[in-house]
């Protein structure tokens, strides 16, 4: 079956066929800045990240930070751990927010190898 789309005339888009067409032309990712420095500047001080302004695609859907967001970093009393600052896609939501995943607190550190399949 052929789809065609975004003539001027009577038919009505929605959020599928925008995605669909976006994701088809952009790649998944941050923007860069002129010095091609990433987009979502962080900063980290007494337990908060501040992430930065920034704007990012992610399969089709875009994120804009308008202004700096605090996230809280929940140490471990013990041990050290590693945090994430990531984009979190949620289709069921209708959403891209930026959140923070921490690592489980362990004695030793792990290197983690991440694979691309695209």
């Amino acid at each position: 079956m052929e789809h065609y789309g975004f003539f001027n005339g009577g038919t009505e888009y929605g959020q599928e066929e925008f995605n669909r067409y976006f994701d088809n032309i952009y790649e998944s990712g941050i923007a860069a800045n002129s010095d091609q420095s990433l987009q979502y500047p962080l900063s980290i001080s007494s337990g908060k990240v501040r992430v930065g302004i920034g704007f990012s695609i992610i399969r089709g859907f875009f994120h804009y930070n308008d202004s700096v967001k605090e996230l809280a970093l929940v140490p471990d009393a013990n041990l050290p751990k590693i945090f994430r600052i990531i984009l979190q896609l949620n289709i069921a939501t209708a959403s891209v927010s930026l959140v923070t995943r921490a690592g489980s607190a362990a004695r030793q550190s792990i290197n983690c190898h991440w694979l691309s399949t695209k």
